[in-house]
């Protein structure tokens, strides 16, 4: 899944979810196009890559939320352009993931023509 920037800023607020705007090919997780929320289908361990591309959002943290609650040791700082990560998580089927702005401040993401963020959930187990 992953955000398609457009020509207008996108201002993903502190403690606000990432919307993701399009999806990939989904095999098996679900996510509805222009919502923030993807669901993993099974138990099992899964390999997560997340990140975004920013304009704006240099003091900002994002990290990975499960069911709301943010998971620490995936919580990674935008640097001047943005910033990407990896984890290996145990999940449980119907567990909702999204990409949290983790900080105090706004996080713009990129205009176009680029992907402002993306998000790629495996399950490895």
């Amino acid at each position: 899944m992953y955000n398609l920037a457009n020509d207008t800023s996108t201002i993903v607020t502190a403690g606000d979810d990432v919307i993701l705007s399009s999806n990939g090919a989904l095999d098996g997780v679900s996510h509805t196009e222009g919502t923030a929320e993807v669901v993993v289908p099974n138990d099992g361990i899964y390999k997560i890559d997340y990140g975004i591309n920013s304009i704006v959002g240099f003091s900002a943290y994002i990290v990975l939320a499960v069911n709301g609650t943010p998971v620490p040791s995936t919580n990674i700082p935008i640097g001047f352009n943005g910033n990407s990560g990896a984890v290996i998580l145990i999940l449980n089927a119907g567990d909702v993931i999204t990409i949290r702005n983790n900080s105090e401040s706004n996080i713009i993401l990129t205009t176009e023509p680029e992907v402002s963020a993306q998000l790629n959930i495996i399950q490895i187990a």
